[in-house]
């Protein structure tokens, strides 16, 4: 008998819009036009898939439909596997891979255990703060657009102070999720 392993909510509700109908729907046909990423907060991402089609969209297709299917479970995994809950989290998730996919990329070029960019981007706002630096959007952005860049991460890395806020919001998720799934240490030692 299969146990259930995991009991997280629902975070991340996906939807599709299709040239034939103005109303959005759970399924994608093969007029799909857009994938759509709702979030437990009310907010939504609308993704275009005119965006990743180089010559524009295509006549109605299996095509079309691979590609919204790509798309719905490439971005929706990138938010629904995350330690966190928290709408943020999620969009911020999604939208980076969706990104990647405008950008004309499938995935990002794993080195092997770098830091994770959500805890990046976390670690860069408490920094700049604690250095009386503004951390509006358009100053992390420029951030943002460094995050592929691995030299600049690892330098980042290597400031004992950064590294020191990077780590301990690391270890900070860990505990959250350790907590979220309820697990005791002690149960290992009977």
């Amino acid at each position: 008998m299969a146990e259930e392993t995991s009991k997280r909510k629902r975070t991340l509700t996906r939807l599709f819009e299709h040239e034939s109908e103005p109303k959005v729907r759970p399924r994608a046909d093969l007029d799909v036009t857009a994938v759509i990423f709702q979030y437990e907060d009310g907010k939504s991402t609308r993704f275009s898939l005119a965006d990743i089609f180089p010559g524009g969209l295509p006549k109605p297709c299996v095509a079309r439909a691979a590609a919204a299917f790509g798309v719905n479970t490439s971005a929706g995994n990138a938010g629904n596997t995350l330690d966190s809950d928290a709408p943020d989290d999620i969009r911020d998730a999604v939208e980076g891979r969706l990104e990647l996919f405008s950008a004309g990329k499938w995935s990002q070029e794993r080195q092997g255990g770098g830091p994770r960019t959500s805890i990046l981007l976390e670690a860069i706002v408490e920094y700049r703060k604690g250095h009386g630096l503004p951390v509006g959007d358009s100053d992390l952005q420029k951030y943002r657009d460094r995050f592929d860049d691995k030299d600049a991460v690892k330098a980042w890395m290597a400031d004992p102070d950064f590294a020191k806020i990077y780590y301990q919001i690391q270890a900070q998720k860990r505990i959250q999720s350790a907590e979220k799934k309820g697990g005791h240490a002690a149960d290992l030692l009977t």
